[in-house]
């Protein structure tokens, strides 16, 4: 959810201001929602460069040893998502601790491994979107075409196979 504010408000919280590549359980680097939906990790892309971000623990890796997006997707992987469940605190309102989130322990590639794996994963994100995509469009089209040819089945205008 994006919520604006005006610049004098923003300027009173300016150390939540993230810059292209934070990691917030939400953005790049990644960005991880700290409180209520906990797990969500996203990276900040260059159309949210500047934005507040809140109840998110930043994620800030040492950009000549780890890429912010590939962290990312470490986070986002079934290993990442059930480590960030492992950690977390309360039941009713569930909770990550920043001193704990610091624990998370991955192999660590060259960083120009690091992104030519993010680069694939997100290629293949890509694809399975685009199918997903039409096969909405594909089962769209089935149901409107069932519709259409049981009311010309209802009203008569197909002849009964003999």
């Amino acid at each position: 959810m994006v919520v604006r504010s005006n610049s004098a408000t923003a300027a009173n919280i300016v150390s939540s201001i993230r810059p292209v590549g934070d990691l917030v359980s939400t953005s790049d680097p990644p960005l991880i929602v700290q409180t209520g939906d906990i797990g969500q990790v996203a990276s900040v892309t260059e159309d949210f460069a500047g934005c507040n971000c809140h109840a998110l623990i930043i994620c800030s890796p040492d950009r000549r040893k780890l890429d912010g997006g590939f962290l990312a997707w470490l986070l986002n992987s079934d290993y990442g998502q059930e480590f960030l469940h492992l950690v977390k605190t309360g039941a009713l309102h569930p909770h990550l601790n920043c001193g704990n989130v610091k624990f998370f322990s991955v192999l660590v590639p060259p960083l120009d491994e690091q992104r030519e794996i993010s680069a694939y994963v997100e290629a293949q994100r890509n694809k399975i979107e685009v199918a997903e995509a039409k096969v909405k469009t594909s089962v769209a089209t089935m149901t409107e075409y069932r519709s259409a040819l049981i009311t010309a089945a209802v009203t008569g205008k197909i002849a009964a196979l003999q």
